[in-house]
């Protein structure tokens, strides 16, 4: 027995039951990497530039809408972690653009859009209407992406 080996009471009764064999270092190494997985996701700034109100005399300009997916979503989906950065239904206009940055190690599905690991995708919307498919990103597994005039 090496002194880096660590040993463990029962868990049900709270004593030693004699068993003496080493504590597994998988399970800590799989928590390590979903709170990892986790804290990537909470830190990931999704950045959304704003269209101007054209109420306020603005210019109207078009919106980049922009996220980034980083790395571990996937990983952090397979253990079940709510990863909820981009929305179930996104509303847009014509001439506005979405951008999404895949920096995971795995490629992605958004509605109608595939987004290659380590890749960015830029779709720029031509046309009114209604979007739907599946969504790798999102904790429902779909996306609608509504387009306006």
């Amino acid at each position: 027995m090496t002194s880096a080996e660590t040993f463990e009471p029962d868990r049900d009764s709270g004593t030693d039951t004699g068993d003496r064999r080493p504590r597994s270092g998988v399970v800590p190494f799989l928590l390590l990497l979903q709170l990892l997985a986790a804290a990537m996701v909470v830190v990931t700034v999704v950045i959304v530039v704003t269209r101007d109100d054209p109420g306020s005399g603005g210019t109207g300009a078009p919106t980049i809408h922009e996220y980034t997916v980083p790395p571990g979503t996937g990983l952090a989906l397979d253990l079940g972690n709510n990863v909820d950065f981009f929305p179930r239904t996104l509303q847009v206009r014509v001439g506005d653009q979405l951008v999404i940055h895949n920096e995971d190690n795995r490629a992605h599905t958004v509605g109608p859009y595939f987004v290659e690991r380590d890749a960015t995708m830029r779709q720029t919307f031509t046309a009114p209407g209604t979007l739907e498919g599946l969504c790798t990103i999102h904790p429902s597994g779909a996306v609608t992406i509504v387009v306006t005039a």
